[in-house]
């Protein structure tokens, strides 16, 4: 049988030994911390760091918001294509008075909707007033534009938080060419 005097004393022990290894453990992380509060050495390549992280971060951020623009541009330039062709193709066949639906209905095929509640495109038809057909009313221009919301731009210029992205297209209908070769079979 043990004795019950024993029993708190070792625990005594332990309490105590305990005590002295925090303390030293505090002491030595006291004085680490002071020491490196202390020392001023890459102070400089820290600033360094940071710097050149928040440089990076600015290109990745200018990078997205320009690639993107470009591919709304793009988008742009073929819902013009489209709704230029569409258009011709309707006043070709004698129904101009469908001109506009067609060419709507061909901007909202390739993602520029002109009914949109959030940010709707615009697609206006004209006759061309530049470039080799301007004034000539058997050649439709479709000029198309959506503003287009921005990611990062608008943190560094308040009026940047939507930039219109447009295109034009000029089209003509019921032209033929003569550099057109349609394939009908697999065999040629």
């Amino acid at each position: 049988m043990k004795k019950k005097g024993n029993l708190p004393s070792y625990i005594r022990n332990i309490q105590d030994l305990a005590a002295k290894r925090l303390q030293i453990l505090g002491k030595f992380n006291h004085s680490v911390v002071r020491r490196l509060l202390a020392e001023e050495r890459g102070q400089a390549a820290m600033v360094i760091c940071i710097f050149l992280g928040l440089f990076l971060m600015g290109f990745l951020a200018l990078g997205l918001d320009v690639g993107y623009l470009f591919h709304e541009k793009r988008m742009a330039q073929a819902a013009a294509d489209a709704a230029a062709v569409a258009a011709a193709e309707e006043a070709n066949s004698g129904n101009s008075s469908n001109e506009q639906t067609v060419a709507n209905a061909m901007a909202r095929i390739n993602g520029f909707d002109p009914n949109a509640s959030i940010h709707p495109a615009t697609v206006t038809l004209k006759t061309p007033t530049s470039g080799n057909y301007s004034g000539s009313s058997s050649y439709i221009e479709a000029d198309v534009s959506k503003p287009i919301p921005t990611f990062f731009f608008s943190e560094f210029e308040h009026s940047a938080t939507n930039i219109t992205v447009a295109a034009r297209a000029v089209a003509g209908g019921g032209l033929s060419s003569p550099t057109c070769i349609c394939l009908e079979a697999p065999t040629g």
